[in-house]
Parts: structure tokens; C-alpha cells; sequence
């Protein structure tokens, strides 16, 4: 399940250069963010060239790339179709996971160097 504890924008802005999201489509997704969280469930490309400078037909075509690589997603709750960035969302937080993890095995391994360096120092 997605994790709400690390923040979204954080792990956005340090990894949407990895995830080959460009810079218009990281200011279309931090808006879909901001109206979903303001109560507007159903992002379409006119309600966000009512926002943005860009082109209707630019954020159109962006949108279409966002979902075409599973980054965000249109579904069916309780009979209305919804806005979701819960695919990227997922893809952030397990690339999170990733670092975590290897800086963990980083540290461990750094550890158990040092100490067999210490054993091996005392005999």
C-alpha cells in the first residue's frame, strides 16, 4: 500500500529525472495533486489549461504519455469516473524502498568490514 509517510513531492522532485518525466509533465502532475487534494476528483485537460500557461493541446498530449507509461490512471469509484497518481505514486515509494535498502546493505557491509579489520587487528 502506498505510504504516506515520506512525502510525494519530496521523492517526485529527486526522482522524476530517473522516472524520464520532463519538466511540463512535473508541473501538470503537481497541479492534478493540488485539485485532487481541493476536492476535484476528475482532472481533464481543460480543467488544467484553465490553470496552467501551457497549450491544451501540449497538456492533452502530455496526459496521454503520463498514462500510456502507467504513471497515473482514470478509474470508476462508485460510479464516477476519478483521477489517480497512485501507479506513479507506487513507483516513487518503491524506488525509496530501493535506496533504503541499499544504503543498508551499504552500512551493513561497511560494518562487518570493520569488523573483521577489528579481529584481525587484535590476533
Amino acid at each position: 500500500m502506498i505510504s504516506e509517510a515520506v512525502d510525494f513531492h519530496f521523492l517526485l522532485l529527486e526522482n522524476y529525472k530517473k522516472l524520464k518525466i520532463s519538466e511540463n509533465q512535473l508541473a501538470i502532475i503537481m497541479m492534478i495533486d493540488h485539485l485532487i487534494e481541493h476536492g476535484d476528483q476528475f482532472v481533464t485537460a481543460d480543467l488544467l489549461s484553465l490553470k496552467m500557461s501551457l497549450d491544451i493541446k501540449e497538456i492533452d498530449r502530455l496526459l496521454a504519455d503520463l498514462l500510456t507509461r502507467g504513471l497515473m490512471e482514470y478509474t470508476t469509484v462508485n460510479g464516477k469516473t476519478v483521477t489517480s497518481l497512485n501507479p506513479l505514486k507506487e513507483k516513487l515509494y518503491r524506488e525509496f524502498q530501493i535506496s533504503v535498502s541499499k544504503e543498508n546493505e551499504a552500512k551493513n557491509s561497511e560494518t562487518i568490514s570493520n569488523q573483521l579489520s577489528n579481529i584481525f587487528e587484535k590476533h
